[in-house]
């Protein structure tokens, strides 16, 4: 397993103006306790909003937080990076990545997912 690769990293961008208006909507007018609400809360958002592709789109920019958006559809590369990028809003680089793995027996040969790190 292993951290995204720099050249990607410059994709997780909590400060794109989509990003930030999604995210608003989706933590409006709800009380949470902690900050696991609102992680649940967005994570349910993607999983529900945005359809998996196992295939590239083929468009330029395809990863963007704000392509992805506007597409409701991508990759699970593209998936993870909206997602670090809607939770960056919450919390540091440090405690939320991108991370991508090689998968050997499958016809996809890597697999990316977000990982959140527990402060306690």
């Amino acid at each position: 397993m292993r951290q995204i690769e720099t050249k990607y990293m410059q994709y997780i961008n909590p400060n794109d103006p989509l990003v930030r208006r999604t995210v608003c909507e989706i933590v409006k007018d709800r009380q949470f306790g902690d900050v696991k609400s609102i992680i649940f809360r967005i994570h349910s958002w993607v999983v529900s909003n945005i359809q998996h592709s196992e295939e590239p789109l083929g468009v330029s920019n395809e990863f963007l937080p704000s392509e992805v958006l506007k597409n409701r559809r991508t990759t699970c590369f593209g998936a993870s990076i909206l997602l670090c990028s809607m939770l960056r809003m919450f919390l540091d680089e440090n405690s939320v990545f991108v991370v991508v793995t090689k998968k050997k027996a499958s016809a996809f040969k890597m697999h990316a997912f977000v990982i959140v790190k527990d402060e306690k």
